[in-house]
């Protein structure tokens, strides 16, 4: 019997039992600063596989302001506190501050996943206080155990947890990333996928290989010559997600 995976937002969950999300798949995209040119790269990708990411955003430029302001995505805010745990207040003195750099930019978004996946009740309390009603800051990615879908804090907040992650896919196969893939889609869970834009845009497949890209993100001419095309990586996979979802073919690679 075919599986069949359906594309959901996370706005859509509240009131959904386990049952009715079996096969359904949120994908996100974490932007963590990446320039313009790597971002439409992404979302041009995405557009081409029926694929309608909700976009976790972490900075201002011109291409967010336009995207943001025409609000065809489900938008989510990815504030950095990270900074802070290491005495640095480039981005604020403190977790109020970093939020507010991002709600000022970004007001009426309702859901939040930190950079990092840095959390706390203190934190909580501050998205609860902020009106924030969806977290997705914790991952579940290669364990084991299963993990409920959603569930509701102590704090208010639906937290939902992600179950795949593309830079921990590399990280932790970096060795063979062929032989060691993970089960990508699963069809009686709720699948909650994150990319991020720059490993889209290299096809990365190793921390080395995205190590080699770093200098040259400010650069176009000479970042496109490091993408991978002929193996296996971040955008391979995520065409082959495109597909299965759109239910061109029906299996993992």
């Amino acid at each position: 019997m075919k599986k069949i995976y359906k594309q959901i937002k996370f706005g859509t969950l509240a009131n959904k039992s386990d049952k009715q999300l079996y096969g359904s798949t949120i994908i996100s995209f974490d932007i963590d600063w990446a320039p313009d040119y790597v971002l439409e790269d992404a979302l041009t990708l995405a557009h081409k596989l029926g694929i309608n990411p909700t976009l976790f955003l972490t900075h201002e430029s011109p291409l967010l302001k336009k995207i943001f302001r025409e609000n065809n995505y489900e938008f989510g805010l990815h504030p950095n506190f990270e900074k802070l745990l290491n005495g640095d207040a480039s981005n604020g003195r403190n977790s109020v501050e970093v939020l507010k750099r991002l709600t000022q930019c970004y007001s009426g978004v309702k859901i939040i996943r930190s950079h990092s996946l840095t959390t706390s009740s203190r934190l909580k309390a501050l998205f609860q206080k902020n009106d924030f009603l969806i977290e997705s800051s914790f991952i579940s990615h290669e364990t084991k155990k299963k993990f409920p879908n959603f569930w509701k804090e102590y704090s208010g907040l639906l937290h939902v947890p992600i179950t795949w992650e593309d830079d921990v896919w590399f990280t932790l196969n970096d060795k063979d990333p062929i032989i060691h893939l993970p089960k990508i889609l699963q069809s009686e869970k709720l699948n909650v996928l994150t990319f991020h834009p720059i490993h889209l845009y290299l096809n990365t497949t190793d921390i080395r290989h995205y190590e080699k890209s770093r200098k040259f993100l400010n650069n176009p001419q000479e970042l496109i010559k490091l993408r991978d095309t002929k193996n296996m990586g971040v955008r391979s996979i995520f065409k082959n997600i495109g597909e299965i979802i759109n239910g061109k073919c029906d299996a993992i690679l």
